[in-house]
C-alpha cells in the first residue's frame, strides 16, 4: 500500500517490479495534486501517474473530501478541478466568520531584486501580517491553541512575509525544526508557554511547497495587480525571476548569472503566472486553495488580473476563473 502515491517518486519498470513482488497492490493519491519534485535525473512523475497511465490496475475513484469545516472551503476546487463529484460530510456551515473571505486590498505589484528576484506586493503582505499578529494576539489572550499558515504565489512574496513576521512585536520566532516556519516565543509575556508549545507550525509557503499541510486558518496572497503606473514593463515579467520551481530554499542566493540576465521582452500588458504557468500549474492552485479547515482569507486586488477560459495553461487557466 502506497499513500500519497502522486508524490512517490518513480522510475522506468517500477510499477511492474512492485506488482510483480506484491499479492495486491494499491496506489492511493490525488491525479489533481502535486507530482515529485523533479531533481537531478528523475523524471518528475509520481507512481500514481504510472500506475494510471499504464491501465492495468482498477480505479476506484476516493470521493469523500474531509478536511473542509465550510461549503466554500473545498466548493471551488470541487466544480474546477472534480467536476462536482466530491461529498464533504464535514462541510456544514459552523459560523459567519467561517469559510472563504475575501480581503480586498487596493496595492500594486512591485519589483523586488532579490534574491529571490520576482514580484512582490508589499500592500497584500502588510495586511496578512496585521492579520496574523491579530491571531496570535487574541490566541494569548484566551489561551487558546493557534492553527495557521501563508500560502503565496511565490517565493519573493513568501521572503517578504515571513521577514515581516519575523520582525513583528508579537512574539514570533524561527521555528527550531521546521525551516521557513514560525512558531510563537514559550516565554513571550502574557503567554501560555504549554499551550503554545501544542500549535503546528506556523507556515509561510511559496504555493509549490505545501502539499499535505493542514490548518485551521490560511492566509492566502493572490499577489497579482495592475502596475503602477511609475514602473516599468520588464521587470514585471515573471514572478520569479532567476528562481526556479525546483529550488531547495526559498533564502537561495541567486548567482550573479541570473541577477544580471534581463529577461526575454514580452508585450506591453502581458502576465507570467509563474509557477501556475507550468504544466502542473492546476495542481498547485488546487493545493493552494484546500489547505484550510475552517477559514481560507484571500487578498486580492480589486481588478485583480485574469487569464482569459481559453488560455491554453491550465494553472492560469484555473486562476482567472477563480479571479472572475
Amino acid at each position: 500500500f502506497v499513500d500519497e502515491a502522486s508524490q512517490y517518486p518513480t522510475s522506468p519498470g517500477a510499477l511492474a517490479l512492485i506488482a510483480a513482488a506484491s499479492s495486491a497492490f494499491v496506489a492511493a493519491g490525488d491525479d489533481l495534486q502535486l507530482p515529485p519534485r523533479k531533481t537531478g535525473g528523475s523524471s518528475g512523475r509520481g507512481l500514481l501517474d504510472d500506475a494510471l497511465d499504464a491501465g492495468r490496475l482498477p480505479l476506484q475513484p476516493l470521493e469523500w473530501h474531509y478536511r473542509s469545516g465550510h461549503p466554500s472551503l473545498i466548493a471551488a476546487s470541487n466544480t474546477l478541478f472534480y467536476g462536482g463529484r466530491l461529498v464533504a460530510p464535514a462541510a456544514a456551515p459552523r459560523s459567519t466568520k467561517s469559510g472563504v473571505v475575501l480581503v480586498v486590498v487596493d496595492a500594486p505589484v512591485e519589483s523586488a531584486r532579490g534574491p529571490p528576484a520576482g514580484l512582490v506586493n508589499r500592500g497584500q503582505a502588510a495586511a496578512i501580517v496585521r492579520d496574523v499578529v491579530d491571531r496570535v494576539q487574541k490566541a494569548d489572550a484566551m489561551d487558546a491553541a493557534l492553527s495557521i499558515g501563508v500560502v503565496t504565489l511565490n517565493r519573493p512574496q513568501r521572503g517578504l512575509i515571513y521577514g515581516l513576521l519575523t520582525n513583528a512585536d508579537c512574539g514570533l520566532e524561527a521555528h527550531p525544526d521546521r525551516p521557513g516556519s514560525l512558531r510563537r516565543c514559550i516565554g513571550w509575556p502574557g503567554r501560555d508557554g504549554r499551550v503554545a508549545m501544542s500549535d503546528p507550525p506556523l507556515f509561510v509557503e511559496s504555493i509549490d511547497r505545501i502539499q499535505g499541510e493542514e490548518r485551521d486558518v490560511v492566509f492566502f496572497s493572490t499577489l497579482l495587480a495592475p502596475r503602477d503606473a511609475g514602473h516599468g514593463n520588464d521587470d514585471f515579467d515573471a514572478l520569479e525571476e532567476g528562481s526556479g520551481a525546483s529550488s531547495s530554499s526559498d533564502d537561495d542566493d541567486v548567482s550573479t548569472k541570473q541577477r544580471k540576465r534581463r529577461p526575454a521582452r514580452r508585450a506591453a500588458g502581458a502576465r507570467h503566472y509563474s509557477t501556475l504557468a507550468h504544466a502542473h500549474g492546476h495542481r498547485l492552485l488546487n493545493v493552494g486553495i484546500t489547505r484550510a479547515v475552517r477559514e481560507l482569507r484571500a487578498y486580492a486586488h480589486p481588478d485583480c488580473p485574469a487569464p482569459g477560459p481559453h488560455d491554453g495553461r491550465p494553472g492560469r487557466r484555473a486562476f482567472g476563473w477563480l479571479v472572475r
